[in-house]
C-alpha cells in the first residue's frame, strides 16, 4: 500500500487558498488520493455543506449538482473507514441524489459493522422521499446485500422495507368527481421505477432471504398484501378477494402475466423467495404453507399450492388434504395452481384418497342459485358436465378404465391440457360455455 504523507498546517491553508474558482475546487478533490487530508479538511469546514437540489418551476426540471467532497470521500472509504464514517454521519441531510449516490459508495466500501451505521440514518432519509432516481436505488439495493452477508440483519431489514414501500396512486388524491374515480382502479407505486424495483427484488432480496429467512418473508408478504390493498378503492377491498386470477393467471412464470408490475413483481418476490427457503430446508415447507395460507388474501392461498406442488415431497399429507378440500376444488380463483397440482400428484394419492376425489367429481359442484335467479335444469347439468370435465382433463390419462366406462359423457375426447390458460378457463366456466365450447375438449396448442 502507498505510503501517504500527512499534511502539515501549512500544506493545508495553502491549498485551501488555492480552491477559489470551481475548476481548481473540482480538481483537486476528483484528483486527490491521500486520506489523510479528510480530518485537516474537515476542520477547514469542508464537508459540511452540501449542495441541495435546484428546481426550474418554470421549466418543471430538477437538477442535482454534483458535490466533489463526496466523491472524494467514496474513494477514501476503504482506505480510511473510521475517518470517513465520521464525515458522512454527520453531513446535514440534503435531497441532491447525487450526493447519497456518493455517500452509498462509501458505505459499500466499508465494513458491514460501519456501514449499518450510515445505512440507519438513510433509511429514515429515504422514508421522506416521494421519488429516487438515477443510480440510487440500485447503490441502496446493493446495499442491502452487503448488509444481509454481513449480518447486519435488522438494518438490512428496515432499509429494504422503506426502499421497497408501496405508496397510494398520486392519481387518486386528485380526482374531483365520483365518476372520476371510476376511469381507472387505482395503481400501487413505488420511489423509483419498476425496472430498478425488479432487479432489487431478484438481486439483492435473495441475500436478506438467505440470511432472514422467515422475517424477509414476512416483510415481503407486507409489501404484497399493501400493493393490493393500494390497488382498490376502500369500496372495493371487502374481505379475502383480491382478483389475482386477472392480474396474475399463473403463480409460476406465464405468458399471461405482466411482469412489470409491481403487484406481480412481488408475487414472484413471495413465491421465490419461499422457493428458496425450501430449498435450503425442505422440512420448513409446512410451515411455510401454514403461514401463507394464513394471510387473509387469495394470492397467498395460491402461492401455497404452487409451493406443494414444486416441493412435494417436503409435504405429502398437506398435498392430499388440499386436493380433498372442496373449496380449493370449486373456486375458479384457485385452479390453475389446483390443477397443475392435480396433475402432478393425482397418482401418489392412496387409493382411498383417489376414490374419495373421485367422488367429489361425481357431487358435481355446488347447486344453490343465486337470489332471484331462475334455474333451468338443461343449462344447470351443462355446466355440471363441464365442471367435471374440466377437473377431470389434467388426469383423463390416469383415470381408472372402470370409473371412465361409468362416466363415459365426462370423458369422451377430453385430452390433458398442455397449458392450463387459467384465465380463459375461469372466464369460460364463470359465463357457462357448453361442454363442446370447452378448451379441454381437445389439446391446448
Amino acid at each position: 500500500m502507498k505510503s501517504w504523507k500527512t499534511p502539515t498546517p501549512e500544506q493545508v491553508t495553502k491549498a485551501v487558498a488555492l480552491l477559489g474558482h470551481a475548476e481548481q475546487y473540482r480538481y483537486f478533490f476528483d484528483r486527490f488520493e491521500n486520506p489523510l487530508w479528510i480530518e485537516p479538511l474537515e476542520t477547514k469546514g469542508f464537508f459540511s455543506s452540501p449542495p441541495q437540489a435546484t428546481q426550474d418551476e418554470e421549466r418543471g426540471t430538477i437538477g442535482f449538482p454534483l458535490w466533489p467532497e463526496s466523491r472524494y470521500l467514496a474513494r477514501m472509504a476503504a482506505r480510511a473507514p473510521e475517518a470517513v464514517l465520521k464525515i458522512i454521519l454527520q453531513i446535514p441531510d440534503t435531497d441532491n441524489i447525487q450526493v447519497h449516490t456518493d455517500l452509498c459508495d462509501a458505505a459499500l466500501a466499508i465494513s458491514t459493522e460501519l456501514a449499518a451505521k450510515w445505512a440507519e440514518k438513510e433509511t429514515k432519509w429515504v422514508e421522506q422521499q416521494k421519488n429516487l432516481y438515477f443510480l440510487l436505488p440500485e447503490k441502496l439495493g446493493a446495499l442491502v446485500g452487503h448488509l444481509a452477508k454481513g449480518d447486519q440483519i435488522e438494518v438490512a431489514l428496515r432499509l429494504v422495507r422503506s426502499l421497497l414501500a408501496v405508496l397510494p396512486d398520486p392519481r387518486s388524491a386528485s380526482k374531483t368527481s365520483e365518476d372520476e374515480a371510476y376511469l381507472l382502479p387505482p395503481e400501487p407505486r413505488s420511489r423509483f421505477g419498476t425496472w430498478y424495483y425488479k432487479q432489487i427484488l431478484e438481486k439483492n432480496v435473495p441475500d436478506l432471504v438467505s440470511a432472514a429467512r422467515e422475517n424477509a418473508l414476512t416483510l415481503l408478504y407486507d409489501l404484497l398484501d399493501s400493493a393490493i390493498r393500494v390497488s382498490r378503492s376502500e369500496e372495493t377491498d371487502k374481505g379475502t378477494e383480491d382478483y389475482s386470477y386477472i392480474w396474475r393467471p399463473a403463480i409460476e412464470d406465464h405468458e399471461q402475466t405482466h411482469s412489470y408490475d409491481l403487484k406481480n413483481l412481488l408475487v414472484s418476490a413471495v413465491r421465490d423467495a419461499a422457493e428458496q427457503i425450501a430449498r435450503a430446508d425442505p422440512t420448513y415447507v409446512p410451515a411455510l404453507v401454514e403461514k401463507l395460507e394464513r394471510r387473509s388474501r387469495l394470492v397467498f392461498q395460491r402461492i401455497a399450492l404452487h409451493l406443494l406442488r414444486v416441493f412435494p415431497d417436503a409435504a405429502r399429507p398437506l398435498t392430499a388434504e388440499r386436493l380433498l378440500n372442496q373449496r380449493l376444488l370449486d373456486a375458479p380463483w384457485y385452479q390453475n395452481e389446483y390443477r397443475h397440482l392435480l396433475k402432478n400428484y393425482f397418482g401418489d394419492l392412496s387409493s382411498e384418497e383417489r376414490e374419495r376425489w373421485l367422488g367429489l367429481i361425481e357431487e358435481g359442484p355446488p347447486t344453490q342459485a343465486k337470489e332471484g335467479e331462475t334455474v333451468v335444469p338443461e343449462q344447470s347439468e351443462q355446466k355440471k358436465t363441464m365442471w367435471r370435465r374440466e377437473r377431470l382433463a389434467p388426469i383423463v390419462d390416469i383415470l381408472p378404465t372402470e370409473w371412465k366406462n361409468r362416466h363415459p359423457e365426462w370423458v369422451e375426447g377430453l385430452v390433458a391440457p398442455t397449458d392450463f390458460r387459467p384465465f380463459s378457463m375461469v372466464v369460460r366456466w364463470e359465463y357457462g360455455d357448453s361442454p363442446a365450447q370447452s378448451p379441454l375438449t381437445n389439446s391446448v396448442p
